[in-house]
């Protein structure tokens, strides 16, 4: 499993009559050597005597929404699609973890709010493809042929090369991370796609022991982009973006006229860095791979993969070699591992001292107050729950087991 999107107000709750103190979340997962969507709905208990007891959540079985297990690139019904090993997916529409991203903040079940569709990176077709909720899959954006290149364009005269994951902002737009292209990309919701940020490939002395040589203009190589490989989209429109080959988290903001003051010295840069619309700077890491929690450049990634965003606007990271869940205060931006022991095994329990092997992907559900990881190597997606307010410890669980073990963290 790669790729990982919540629901926090799935169908069911539309066509099903409710009792009191229950409700369902979906789980939309990615399985990209299966080259197929999945979907797991989950039972929850939402009254707070017993909602953190782990019978509280019972899983569905796990379905398939598009893509028949076999890999090629085709539109098509269900499993009739074809997709070549995608790994993200992002829920537009409803309302998911944060806030309900690319729909109406209430909550109003109309049909109209209701309209809802997925988005699935599928990596090998160098695609964007749109999955309707009955399964219907088209491309959305890139090459219908499986073409790579770079280009900007309306729907499928844009191209891209292994384009990895993809967030969706309020207005319903698209940010995907462009992994061969260095750069991420921005999609209306009428599927025209230009470039934000236009990275470049990383130097040499990147992954050896010697550091570069200091010199003018260090600081702003410094922040060029490479292999951008997730994005999540914050509460405030910024973008989080990780670098799995640099070892670094990165933030863009969106261009403004009046930027912050914290934001001017940033702002100066950017003279130096024309291929950025907008403000990056480097959040966290300094090519050096490790495990060291801090701020700024004092922190150690170790292959940093998926993000996502709770509501309060803390950043969660999948640190892949590191086998841990990180997560960057909002405030402070501050990093802290947040479950995993650092171990590679597969072991339940206490956050601190659960288990995991190569989590990829995370996604954050607000009403269940959990977050979602898939744990790549074990096969298996993992649940970080949040104990009762008392209790400020957490837990982690094996949610689903029936996933296929991926041996692939590169193409």
């Amino acid at each position: 499993p790669w790729g990982v999107a919540i629901d926090d107000h799935p169908e069911e709750e539309d066509t099903n009559s409710r009792q009191k103190g229950s409700g369902h979340v979906a789980v939309y997962v990615v399985e990209s050597e299966a080259h197929r969507i999945c979907r797991i709905l989950c039972e929850i208990d939402e009254d707070e005597t017993n909602k953190h007891a782990a019978a509280a959540r019972r899983w569905g079985g796990l379905r398939v929404v598009a893509g028949g297990g076999t890999e090629g690139c085709a539109d098509g019904q269900g499993g009739n699609a074809r997709f070549r090993y995608p790994h993200g997916v992002a829920l537009c529409g409803g309302s998911i973890g944060r806030k309900g991203v690319g729909s109406s903040q209430n909550n109003n079940k109309s049909k109209q709010t209701r309209t809802r569709c997925l988005y699935v990176a599928d990596t090998g077709n160098h695609a964007i493809k749109r999955v309707e909720f009955d399964g219907n899959t088209t491309v959305f954006a890139g090459s219908c042929a499986g073409e790579m290149g770079h280009v900007d364009g309306r729907g499928t005269l844009a191209r891209f090369a292994y384009p990895f994951s993809l967030d969706v902002a309020r207005d319903g737009s698209l940010f995907v991370a462009d992994d061969e292209n260095h750069s991420v990309r921005k999609i209306t919701p009428n599927g025209q796609v230009t470039t934000i940020v236009r990275g470049a490939a990383p130097p040499p002395s990147v992954g050896e022991e010697t550091r570069p040589e200091p010199g003018p203009g260090r600081e702003e190589r410094d922040v060029v982009l490479s292999h951008p490989r997730y994005v999540s989209v914050g509460e405030d429109g910024s973008l989080g973006i990780s670098s799995f080959y640099m070892h670094r988290i990165y933030h863009w903001e969106p261009p403004s006229k009046h930027p912050r003051k914290r934001d001017v010295n940033a702002a100066q840069k950017q003279k130096a860095a024309p291929n950025v619309k907008g403000i990056l700077r480097v959040l966290a890491g300094d090519r050096e791979l490790g495990h060291t929690d801090g701020s700024g450049s004092s922190v150690r990634f170790n292959t940093p993969l998926g993000l996502t965003h709770d509501t309060l606007g803390n950043m969660y990271i999948a640190d892949c070699y590191n086998n841990v869940i990180r997560r960057v205060n909002a405030t402070t931006e501050q990093v802290e591992t947040y479950a995993g022991a650092g171990t590679s095994e597969h072991i339940d329990g206490r956050a601190s001292r659960a288990s995991f092997a190569c989590p990829s992907a995370v996604a954050y559900s607000d009403r269940w107050k959990s977050l979602c990881v898939t744990d790549t190597l074990n096969g298996v997606l993992r649940v970080v729950r949040e104990m009762r307010p008392e209790d400020t410890s957490k837990s982690a669980s094996t949610a689903a087991a029936e996933k296929k073990k991926s041996k692939r963290l590169r193409r």
